[in-house]
């Protein structure tokens, strides 16, 4: 499932694709939560005033929203950012999510790539993108999560593309499952 988001303002740095301002998208890889948590990464960027685009189409913005709960996840992640970078070579791409926890550096070295953002702060991209735009090379915003990344209490207004929601029952896990890179990855 993939999203994508755009703005009414022109931000320095950003050249409009239309009258309408810069646009930026939203793109999902991976379980439920992610799902839920782009929804609120993307009811963010539109509050901060982007216009919604769909994945398949040209965006000033990118953000991609992995999982690494196995290699072809990991895989799937950066094939992702190669089709929207070859749809916009100069879009800021933002990569979150837990590839973005558990191997930043590998993100971070992916020319284009221009924000990593660990699940302790994805929640924060809207925000965290108005200064990024401005910017230049590659920014990694990863910390140790503590006790899993909290999503805390931030109302979703609506689910975009479906008729049910999610609703949260567990955050994390009881970490005992010793093949699993999942605790790594979302605490």
């Amino acid at each position: 499932m993939t999203e994508f988001l755009a703005t009414t303002q022109v931000e320095p740095g950003i050249s409009a694709p239309s009258s309408a301002g810069p646009s930026a998208a939203v793109s999902t890889l991976g379980c439920k939560v992610n799902t839920y948590e782009s929804n609120l990464i993307a009811q963010g960027l539109s509050q901060e005033g982007w216009r919604l685009v769909d994945d398949r189409k040209k965006a000033d913005l990118y953000v991609i929203n992995s999982c690494t709960v196995t290699a072809e996840a990991d895989r799937q992640t950066r094939q992702q950012v190669r089709k929207v970078l070859k749809r916009n070579p100069n879009a800021v791409v933002v990569v979150t999510g837990c590839y973005a926890q558990v191997n930043a550096a590998a993100l971070a070295a992916i020319d284009g790539v221009r924000l990593v953002v660990g699940n302790d702060r994805k929640l924060a991209i809207p925000q965290i993108t108005r200064d990024v735009v401005r910017g230049q090379g590659v920014e990694v915003m990863v910390g140790a999560l503590d006790g899993g990344a909290d999503i805390g209490s931030t109302p979703l207004s609506g689910f975009r593309d479906r008729s049910r929601a999610f609703v949260q029952v567990q955050q994390g896990c009881d970490q005992a499952c010793t093949f699993c890179v999942i605790h790594t990855a979302r605490g």
